[in-house]
């Protein structure tokens, strides 16, 4: 059989899967499958239990399978000895893209169970813009992805537990360098512990490992320690800003004069002279 023919062929198989009835026995579950913990199976299995399966499992001829790997395990544990599937030919890589996919729409995987995967998807020949066409994610979060499996392995392990948020790892790959290794594991604890926002954790990894806290309190001491205008100066810079406007805009512009506090009397008071006359006109 020519090759175009045999193309043919898989193509047509992977268009019309077979529906068939398998012993829970007979299956496998998939060494490929980048999700590695099942999570807590008992409610699943009361329900399997009670109305049986209610969605095929999707499988490889040889028996592996593809989606499906929780429903699998409570069958196994509700006893149960026949389930149905859905069988087809998939690549190593398509199963691993397919298994990824649906971990995905669960949300029952962590960052670096998807980091792996990729990478399985990379090293199999896969491009990176084909990754994200077949999981559904974006280039660049795929990118992120893979980044992460380049971190100290103290951040992919608290990546992999969920206490560390995977909006760190932008931020923490523009400081992963050999040099910055210690300032970076240092301050991604502290983050973690505090449970700081990605910018607070960007911020501080600029700042040399200052944490907000020590931000705010310097930023109070800058602005106590600068010299504060006169009344006639802020004044006069009041009026040298009004100047070329006219009416209402002036109205909106003093109104941003009012966030600051050393000018926020004279703001109000002018503000409120120009909207008595703008209503008389």
């Amino acid at each position: 059989m020519s090759r175009s023919a045999v193309a043919a062929l898989r193509t047509q198989r992977q268009a019309t899967p077979r529906v068939e009835t398998r012993r829970v026995a007979d299956l496998r579950s998939n060494p490929l499958n980048p999700r590695r913990s099942m999570g807590d199976l008992a409610e699943l299995t009361a329900s399997i239990r009670a109305s049986g399966i209610l969605q095929p499992l999707l499988i490889t001829p040889a028996g592996l399978v593809v989606a499906g790997h929780r429903r699998l395990a409570a069958c196994k544990g509700a006893g149960v000895e026949e389930v149905p599937v859905l069988v087809r030919d998939l690549t190593e890589s398509e199963q691993i893209a397919a298994m990824l996919s649906e971990n995905l729409q669960r949300q029952g995987i962590n960052p670096i169970e998807v980091a792996t995967a990729c990478k399985g998807l990379r090293d199999r020949g896969m491009e990176i813009e084909e990754i994200a066409a077949k999981i559904g994610i974006g280039v660049i979060t795929v990118k992120k992805h893979l980044g992460a499996l380049t971190l100290p392995q103290e951040l992919q392990d608290r990546l992999a537990d969920g206490s560390m948020p995977f909006a760190y790892v932008k931020f923490a790959l523009e400081h992963n360098a050999a040099r910055q290794r210690k300032l970076l594991v240092e301050t991604a604890r502290k983050a973690i512990k505090g449970q700081w926002s990605a910018v607070e954790f960007y911020t501080s990894l600029n700042r040399g490992g200052e944490t907000p806290r020590q931000t705010a309190a310097r930023e109070r001491r800058r602005e106590a320690s600068r010299p504060q205008p006169s009344r006639r100066e802020r004044k006069q810079d009041l009026l040298a800003a009004v100047r070329d406007f006219h009416l209402r805009p002036t109205i909106g512009l003093l109104k941003q004069f009012e966030e600051f506090e050393p000018y926020r009397e004279l703001a109000q008071d002018l503000h409120d002279k120009l909207v008595e006359e703008s209503e008389s006109l």
